[in-house]
């Protein structure tokens, strides 16, 4: 019997949901007891189900009796535990703040300690810095007062020696009078400082005048001239050594001076609109410089420093006053042709060669010299007068180093460039001329890897010869000139071969054509008497041949023509390097090579041409038999294995590959039409077609290794391509070869992304009258107008078009004339 019900037992008001659910989890259990939401009326409705088990009550009631005892006693135990804890807990904490009370004492403790001693050591820093700047002051007045007594010792010194002419020693000492000038630069407001500055300035100012005037009197390069003045002043030696004492910009100022002097008589024997002054003359004005550069060699190169680089300067500065001169003379248009020009520009070359290399054994040893240090001079305690020579030194310094740097070779000989435009004319007149000789030979070069006309060759050749020629004599704008020069007579060769590819189809133009075109309508005219004994195919070969040598000379010269431009890029001046550009030449001979690949298809097309008119005149409609394969097809295979290795044993493998895949894009396209356009093709026709496509499968897909055995297979993307293209033609047949009532359900099947346009084709062929060919289409799911306009447009579609000239007729053309230049070619 269940119990009766009561209200359910609420739940423990001192514990939450969340406390209860997190004991759970610590504490898991099974017990019924222990479940949260524990019910007891459930529970005994489950212990008691019945009358029956109210036996087991009193077993029960003992059973919970005696766990409550056990509950009670260990909550007990539990209570006491705490209980103790708790008072360890509370006499720990009072241990623990004792303990940090003695220790914050003793940390205030170490603090105060530290403060003193940071303070006690601050004392003594301060006193040991104020002894150590006691003791720097006191170092720097005893180095300032021994310096002082230095400069002042020194500046009497110099006094001396400059009063007595004793140029070395006054070298030396200027030399350490700088040294010291560098240290009291800062103190120059002490009277003291500045009466000793202001006094070997004096001196310096003095020494520089008695030397450059003793310079001045003696150094006149004449066949009396002498040095014989400097032994007044201590020997030349010692005067040079006064000279890089004094600074930079004296020694600039002094070596100046020098060259002038000895250039002085140039511009009096060499007057303009003199007779010396002609370009035909030039070569005395090398002679007279060679004269005074040997003078100065035997006088003057032992005795004046290396380093001043006279020898330099002077052929420097007679470049600059020549180029002024010849200048005048070029501008003013007397001297007329190339010929004086390139005379006076060689002997200019061999001149600068000459002096470049007199002068490079001094430069390498200058060189080798490890490099003068130099003392930072503070310009913000310098007066005027020492400012002014600090920074006049220093633009000295600058022009030194620019002049170790400045080339002799092209100094005067660069004044010729804009004038060079008769030799760069009479350049490109040769290249031309070579070229038109060439060209009318017509012969071919087989001495490479593919044979080209001899007339590229011949073209380089003399382009090679002229680059050569034209960097001996300058390889600034002259040379830039000239490498356009070469871009347009290439360019002019790119167009006239790819006039030997142009149809010359009208003989009234012979009088206005170049040679190459009157060949071609001179080869027209002999054709039309040969035409019924030549073999067609052999005529193919022999224009295919003739493309093949246009296509391999139009690749030859778009290589070299690229070479040639990185050539001209290694030598000509940086400013213009990055304007050589030969890339219209390259462009020019590609569009050649894509024109002759085109004709080299198109010869192949004019060999398959008549096998294909056979086909296309063939009564499909009334067929009967059928045979192994058309009489066509062994014409196709026939003219395929005559012409390809042919043009295979021509062209380069890349070229040879372009070939085979736009030949077969033509081959199936002119198939495909073929089918497309015959007025009807009966079931017996469809089932012959399909096995002369079967038929000619084969040698399309060996197209690109017939004639070589060795070679390696035809590439996968190729026999997919004539795979595809056999499947369209394949479709095409088939569904035309399909019954009527048939015909709509299988062409979606076949032909899924077919169009209401396509279909109405198909029809057409099958030779299904405009009805026909409207129903079907309707029940396709085309609408009647539309169906009716699909069928008519397809109806009228079929009707023979007017007579136009066709691809193969123009094919023909240029293999009438193209194949000129294969006979020129095995002449």
């Amino acid at each position: 019997m269940a119990a009766p019900a009561t209200d359910p037992p609420r739940k423990l008001p001192s514990m939450s949901d969340q406390q209860q659910q997190n004991l759970a989890d610590v504490l898991p259990s099974e017990d019924p007891l222990d479940a949260t939401d524990f019910d007891p009326v459930a529970y005994l409705n489950v212990l008691f189900p019945n009358e029956r088990s109210l036996p087991s009550l009193e077993p029960r009631i003992e059973d919970a009796a005696e766990q409550v005892s056990q509950l009670d006693l260990e909550i007990s135990k539990a209570v006491h535990a705490q209980a103790e804890a708790g008072a360890r807990a509370t006499k720990d904490i009072a241990t623990a703040r004792e303990a940090m009370a003695e220790l914050c004492t003793r940390v205030a403790s170490i603090k105060t300690k530290a403060s003193e001693s940071e303070n006690l050591v601050r004392e003594i820093c301060a006193d040991i810095k104020d002894l150590d700047r006691a003791k720097r002051n006191l170092q720097r007045t005893i180095t300032a007062l021994k310096r002082l007594h230095m400069l002042h010792a020194a500046s009497a010194q110099l006094k001396d020696a400059v009063a007595q002419k004793r140029y070395g020693e006054a070298a030396n000492l200027l030399d350490a009078i700088g040294h010291l000038e560098t240290y009291f630069a800062p103190f120059g407001n002490v009277p003291r400082v500045a009466s000793l500055s202001q006094d070997v300035e004096q001196v310096r100012s003095r020494l520089k005048q008695e030397v450059f005037g003793a310079f001045e009197k003696a150094s006149i390069l004449s066949e009396n001239s002498t040095i014989d003045g400097f032994d007044a002043y201590g020997g030349l030696r010692d005067c040079c050594l006064v000279v890089d004492a004094l600074g930079p910009a004296a020694r600039e100022r002094q070596v100046s001076a020098f060259v002038a002097r000895q250039l002085q008589p140039y511009r009096k024997l060499f007057p303009k609109g003199g007779e010396d002054s002609t370009l035909e003359n030039v070569d005395r004005r090398f002679a007279w410089i060679r004269r005074v550069l040997k003078k100065y060699r035997e006088t003057y190169a032992v005795k004046l420093p290396a380093k001043w680089r006279v020898e330099k300067r002077l052929v420097l500065a007679f470049a600059a006053r020549s180029r002024e001169m010849l200048l005048d003379v070029l501008s003013s248009g007397e001297n007329e042709g190339v010929a004086p020009v390139l005379t006076a520009l060689q002997k200019a070359l061999v001149f600068e060669k000459e002096a470049q290399q007199s002068v490079e054994d001094d430069e390498a040893a200058l060189r080798r010299e490890p490099p003068s240090e130099e003392s930072e001079i503070n310009e913000d305690h310098l007066t005027d007068a020492q400012l002014q020579r600090v920074q006049e030194d220093k633009r000295a310094k600058e022009e030194e180093d620019g002049l170790a740097r400045t080339k002799i070779l092209g100094a005067l000989s660069s004044v010729f460039d804009p004038f060079m435009d008769g030799y760069i004319s009479l350049e490109k007149q040769n290249l031309e001329d070579v070229l038109q000789r060439t060209v009318s030979e017509d012969a071919v070069d087989r001495d490479g890897a593919l044979p080209v006309l001899a007339s590229s060759v011949h073209v380089f050749a003399y382009i090679k010869t002229s680059v050569r020629r034209c960097t001996a004599l300058t390889t600034g704008q002259t040379f830039f000139k000239l490498h356009r020069a070469f871009g347009e007579c290439l360019k002019s060769y790119a167009a006239r071969l790819g006039g030997l590819l142009d149809v010359v189809d009208a003989p009234q133009q012979q009088k206005s054509s170049s040679r190459g075109a009157r060949v071609l309508l001179d080869a027209m005219k002999r054709h039309q008497t040969e035409q019924n004994e030549s073999d067609g195919e052999d005529l193919a070969i022999n224009d295919a041949e003739a493309a093949c040598y246009c296509l391999n000379t139009a690749e030859y010269c778009a290589e070299t023509a690229g070479q040639l431009a990185e050539i001209v890029r290694g030598k000509i001046d940086d400013q213009y390097r990055e304007r050589v550009d030969l890339t219209q030449v390259e462009d020019a001979f590609h569009d050649v090579v894509a024109r002759a690949v085109t004709k080299v298809v198109g010869a192949l097309e004019t060999a398959i041409a008549p096998a294909l008119r056979k086909a296309k005149t063939a009564k499909w409609g009334v067929l009967d038999t059928i045979d192994e394969e058309s009489v066509y097809v062994g014409d196709v295979v026939k003219a395929i294995k005559r012409v390809a290795p042919a043009v295979r044993a021509l062209l380069s493998p890349l070229y040879f590959r372009n070939f085979c895949d736009k030949f077969a894009s033509a081959f199936f396209a002119k198939y495909y039409d073929l089918i497309r356009t015959q007025k009807r093709i009966n079931e017996m026709g469809t089932h012959q077609l399909l096995l002369d496509l079967h038929s000619l499968k084969p040698a399309l897909l060996a197209l690109p290794t017939m004639g070589d055995e060795s070679s390696p297979p035809a590439p996968a993307a190729y026999n997919k391509f004539i795979l595809s293209e056999s499947a369209k033609v394949e479709t095409l047949l088939k569904l035309v070869g399909t019954p009527t009532d048939a015909l709509v359900e299988r062409f979606k099947i076949m032909w899924p992304d077919g169009s209401e346009k396509d279909l109405a084709r198909v029809c057409a062929v099958k030779g299904m009258k405009r009805a026909e060919i409207a129903f079907t289409l309707e029940t396709f799911g085309a609408d009647a107008a539309t169906a009716r306009s699909a069928a008519e447009e397809q109806v009228r579609s079929q009707s023979p078009p007017p007579a136009a000239a066709s691809s193969n007729d123009l094919s023909e053309r240029l293999r009438l004339g193209v194949s000129s230049l294969s006979t020129f070619g095995r002449s």
